[in-house]
């Protein structure tokens, strides 16, 4: 999907919660992810933050890690 003319953008719903599993979905292309269980407020409010960042909006990324190491 992010291959596409224009992007389409894509949410990950899964039961893992792991660090990696989002790591991995973003490397797919995702633009947002939610773990399950995930009402449908949850899901609605996610595709509204997707839809409005619209195509070519700058962004900014903040990373977190208490690993030490």
């Amino acid at each position: 999907l992010s291959a596409m003319e224009p992007p389409v953008p894509a949410l990950v719903l899964t039961a893992r919660r792991e660090f990696v599993d989002r790591v991995e979905a973003a490397r797919h292309g995702a633009r947002g992810f939610l773990a399950k269980p995930a009402s449908p407020a949850e899901v609605v409010d996610a595709l509204e933050r997707l839809v409005q960042r619209g195509v070519g909006a700058d962004s900014t990324v903040l990373v977190v890690d208490d690993d030490p190491a």
